[in-house]
This record gives structure tokens, C-alpha cells and sequence, in this order.
């Protein structure tokens, strides 16, 4: 007669085994996460450039309309002398050009949607991107808006619009050596960095102090001269 062994039960897990495999998941979760996060963020900067490429190929569109010349930083539309509630910005002035009033919101900041929901009042909601408001006041530097781009002495080099949350941004001051802050959310906002636009239509990635604004030698981004 033939005895059979009795089957032997799989050994389970043991504490110290379950531990390390909670520590690899853990440790591998903690280095792809950030690269994920990266990856998407980087989708989004794409999309960012492309809604400033529309956007300034509607400024470009607006220009051929308007005897070369681009739309004002804002229509005094209620005749107050300045800009207020009832007034509308630049962006209500191409909206006819893009037709797409989603084009103005970034994608890494969807919460700047007021110019999504009521462009009327528009100079007072914020959108994902803002005009130079850097050098706005009278005399030199002279400020883009509302000029002809044949006054830009370098187009390529001539920011028109940028990553921010008004419809004009930046102080409004005439003196070089501006230097955006690594403080202002907008200027870090995709990957350390912003998205520009330029006056020639390009946009670009850069980082708050890549923009060069120099006091010393006059060369700055933010003017057309």
C-alpha cells in the first residue's frame, strides 16, 4: 500500500516581507510621481505656447485692420478718463480674431477664467495672460500698445504678451532693470518658468531672469525701442 504525503501548504508572507515590498512601492512612487508631474506641467507649457501663438496672430490680424497699428491697452468705454469696470481691454479688441474666448485661459491656471464667463467688464477680470504693462507711461520707453509694430526697433525681442493674471501687468515704471520676481506664481508657473509672447509672433519658455531688462546697457524686453 502506498502511503501519500500530505500536501504541504504554501508559505504566506511574511510581516518583514510585506514591509519590504510597501518600501520599494513607496520608494518608486515617490521618484516617478515628480517626473510625472513634470511630464504633465509640460504638456501644458505646449498648450500655453500655442494659445499665445493664436493670440498673437489675432494681434497680427487686428494690425492689418487698423491701419497698422495694435489695439490699445484698453477702450475708455464709459468715458472716465481711466480704466474702470465698464471698460474693455485688449483682449475684447481681438476677440473677433480667435473667436474663442477659452484661447485666454492657461492651462495651469484655469481658475483666470473671468474673461471666459463676462469679457463686458473686462478690464477689471483677470485671464491667464496679461499685456507688457511695464513700460506704459508716457515718454521713454515707449509702450507697445497702441503703436505701430513699425516702431518696434526689435520685434524679436519686444514682449507683447506673457504668462499673468490681469489684463496689464508689471510696474508701471519707465527706468530699465526690471526684473520679473521668482515670488510672482505667473513668472514660475510652468516648470520654474513662463511662457512669452513677442512682438514678431513667437512665443518661448523662459525663466524670471532670462528676460533681460538692463539698466546699464538699455537692452530690455519689456519696450519696443
Amino acid at each position: 500500500m502506498r502511503v501519500v504525503a500530505p500536501r504541504r501548504q504554501p508559505a504566506g508572507f511574511t510581516l518583514i516581507e510585506l514591509l519590504v515590498v510597501i518600501a520599494i512601492i513607496a520608494i518608486l512612487a515617490a521618484i516617478l510621481f515628480p517626473v510625472f508631474a513634470r511630464a504633465r506641467e509640460k504638456a501644458r507649457q505646449t498648450s500655453c505656447l500655442s494659445n499665445l501663438k493664436q493670440i498673437g496672430l489675432a494681434l497680427m490680424m487686428y494690425d492689418q485692420d487698423y491701419d497698422e497699428a495694435l489695439p490699445p491697452a484698453y477702450i475708455d468705454y464709459d468715458q472716465s478718463g481711466g480704466y474702470s469696470d465698464l471698460d474693455l481691454s485688449w483682449r475684447a479688441s481681438i476677440l473677433p480674431y480667435c473667436k474663442n474666448k477659452a484661447m485666454f485661459i492657461c492651462p495651469s491656471a484655469r481658475s483666470q477664467n473671468q474673461f471666459e464667463s463676462n469679457w463686458t467688464t473686462d478690464v477689471t477680470l483677470n485671464c491667464g495672460y496679461s499685456g507688457t504693462g511695464v513700460h506704459f507711461n508716457a515718454g521713454p520707453p515707449t509702450p507697445v500698445w497702441g503703436m505701430s509694430p513699425g516702431y518696434i526697433a526689435e520685434p524679436t525681442q519686444t514682449i507683447e504678451v506673457f504668462d499673468g493674471f490681469s489684463f496689464i501687468d508689471g510696474p508701471g515704471s519707465n527706468s530699465h532693470g526690471y526684473v520679473r520676481s521668482a515670488s510672482d506664481a505667473a513668472a514660475m508657473r510652468h516648470n520654474g518658468g513662463a511662457v512669452y509672447l513677442f512682438a514678431d509672433g513667437h512665443s518661448k519658455w523662459y525663466q524670471p531672469r532670462s528676460i533681460k531688462c538692463n539698466a546699464t546697457t538699455g537692452e530690455c524686453w519689456w519696450d519696443c525701442e
